[in-house]
Parts: structure tokens; C-alpha cells; sequence
């Protein structure tokens, strides 16, 4: 069995907190919604 799944509602939450921070810290150029580039499987909308 793979260990690749779908990430949670909070693990996506999670990792937008640290693009933020990556961002205002200069570490990034520009901003990343991390809700826009997360893959869902097509059958989970």
C-alpha cells in the first residue's frame, strides 16, 4: 500500500502557516495559497 494519500483540512492549514512565514521572512518571492496547488484525486470534490 502506498503511503501518498490526501492531505487533511489541517496538514494544508498547516503548511500555508509556514508559506506565510516563509514569505514575510523574504524566503519566498511572492505569496502561495497552498488550497490552489494541493492535488485532489478528481472523485473528491
Amino acid at each position: 500500500r502506498s503511503p501518498v494519500g490526501p492531505l487533511s483540512a489541517q496538514t494544508v492549514a498547516d503548511q500555508q502557516r509556514v508559506a506565510d512565514s516563509f514569505y514575510k521572512l523574504g524566503l519566498i518571492p511572492k505569496p502561495v495559497r497552498v488550497s490552489e496547488v494541493v492535488w485532489r484525486p478528481e472523485n473528491s470534490k
